[in-house]
């Protein structure tokens, strides 16, 4: 049988953690990375948002910002987690929420999702 889940993706998790001023953030130059295979990922829709703050009023400058969204099909209870990194086809995607388990009345269709997402801009 021919699986529509034949797309590989490759999770960089934070190893150590670097603090400043009393906050925790991930250090992502020391992450450990491993592949997951069996997915599918599907697009989602884009947004396009346009910021036009002042420096002077709200503290920046005019940009557009363009958000990409991808749902990712995992094979059942996946090494992945919220705080995770997805790389996949050479872009890096953070984790957009929680990974969700499916269930299958039959076990034959169980699986996990995840929402990726890109901010660029």
């Amino acid at each position: 049988m021919i699986s529509f889940k034949n797309q590989a993706i490759t999770v960089i998790r934070p190893t150590e953690w670097i603090d400043e001023r009393g906050d925790r953030f991930p250090n992502w130059d020391t992450a450990a990375e491993h592949l997951v295979t069996g997915c599918r990922l599907q697009p989602m829709a884009s947004d396009e948002l346009h910021f036009t703050g002042s420096s002077e009023s709200e503290g920046g400058v005019a940009r557009t910002a363009v958000i990409t969204r991808w749902r990712l099909f995992t094979p059942h209870d996946p090494d992945l987690q919220a705080l995770d990194r997805v790389r996949y086809d050479g872009t890096v995607y953070e984790i957009d929420g929680q990974v969700q388990d499916w269930p299958s009345p039959t076990g034959a269709l169980r699986h996990s999702e995840v929402i990726l997402r890109r901010v660029d801009g």
